[in-house]
């Protein structure tokens, strides 16, 4: 049943979003979804451990933020 419920909070988001609004969209109905679910049970921790991964950063968004563009002439 849990996993119904997470689906059909997911099918709402179509591909006419961008990206973005689509995470955003994802995210939040994951939040939704942890306030239907019992603290500590093992659909509540699945939930958390999604929003965690969620909001952490990919590696090449952390490889980006320490990275910058230099221009060095070459003669």
């Amino acid at each position: 049943m849990f996993k119904s419920i997470a689906a059909i909070l997911l099918v709402g988001t179509t591909a006419s979003l961008s990206t973005e609004q689509r995470h955003h969209r994802a995210y939040n109905s994951i939040e939704n979804a942890l306030s239907y679910v019992q603290i500590g049970s093992k659909e509540h921790t699945y939930l958390n451990n999604a929003l965690i991964e969620m909001a952490m950063k990919t590696d090449a968004e952390i490889l980006e933020s320490h990275s910058q563009i230099v221009n060095v002439p070459i003669d």
